[in-house]
Order: C-alpha cells, then structure tokens, then sequence
C-alpha cells in the first residue's frame, strides 16, 4: 500500500491481490464458523454416547460400593432418569431397604434418548439393577435368565435409531455392546 500524495492516506493505487495477513484473518474466520457448526451437528451424537457412558458409570460405581462399603447398592431406571442410591439392613432379615440418611443420586437423560430394560427387579418407580455386598447381581425370584439387559436409544438426530446396550451378568459383570 501507499500513501496518496494528497490525502495522507492510505490507498491501493497501483496495488494488485491481497496481503499474507489479509489472507490469514480470513482463513481464521472460515474455520471458526466451520468449527462451531460441526459442534452444533455432532451434540446429539455426543448426548447418545454420553448417557450411555453416565450409565454405565453408575452401574460400575454401584457395584464396587457395594464390594467396599458392605452395604446393596441400587440403580432404578425411571423413564429418562437413572438414580443410584444406597440399601441397608436394619432389623438383619436380609430385607434391604433404602438408606434414608443418604439421599440416591439422580442423573436426568437428555430429551433425544430413551432408557428401557429387560430382567431386572421391578422396584418403586421403574426397573432396577442391585448389587449385594459381594458385587454380585441379586437376580430376582422367578426370574428366566439372570442377565439384566439395559437399552439407551438415540431417538432424534444423526443417530436416531442407534441402540447401546448394557448386559448386567449374574457375576456383576458389566458389559458395553454397541
């Protein structure tokens, strides 16, 4: 660029294409924009894994609570909502009951996934999944098969109809299939 001898400014008389630092502002600019789109396309994607990997997590923390602090550990699905609380036996009938010094720790689902489950024990206010204190599955009376089978479902977005699912084994394995 030069200075225009009349106006003391700057102008491109003369001057052909665009500088280094003209092209590296826009380029910049073009993969911001492009950035943050794909964070907003791919977010639905990342809920689905996400609530399963929440999921997951409060089954595994279920169980080695259970192991370590000697006492049932419970996770209920209900609807769009999982919650982990704490059992005790008070009166040492082997009737657990849940531990009402110690509040269950609620996880709420995002709107685009559904929860749904085979095998488990119907408990007050949806399914649930108990560890005894060895980190065992209590598998409930009369029931077929001892594996408990956890479903989270995508239900909108780029993912919709995608099914992850839980396998609680007897043994109080946990398993992810995809």
């Amino acid at each position: 660029m030069k200075l225009h001898p009349r106006s003391r400014r700057w102008s491109r008389i003369g001057q052909k294409g665009t500088s280094l630092p003209e092209v590296l502002v826009t380029i910049g600019v073009i993969t911001l924009v492009t950035g943050l789109s794909v964070t907003g396309i791919t977010g639905r994607y990342d809920s689905h894994n996400a609530a399963t990997g929440t999921l997951l997590n409060q089954l595994r923390l279920a169980r080695m609570n259970a192991m370590t602090r000697g006492a049932h550990y419970r996770v209920t699905l209900n609807g769009n909502t999982h919650s982990l609380e704490r059992l005790q036996d008070n009166d040492g009938d082997g009737e657990w009951a849940a531990d009402t010094q110690v509040g269950p720790d609620v996880v709420e689902l995002p709107d685009d996934v559904a929860l749904s489950a085979e095998g488990g024990v119907a408990a007050t206010g949806g399914l649930s999944v108990e560890f005894d204190t060895r980190g065992m599955l209590v598998v409930p009376s009369g029931a077929t098969t001892g594996v408990v089978e956890l479903s989270v479902t995508a239900i909108g977005g780029m993912d919709a109809g995608k099914v992850n699912r839980i396998e609680v084994w007897p043994s109080g394995q946990i398993q992810l299939k995809t």
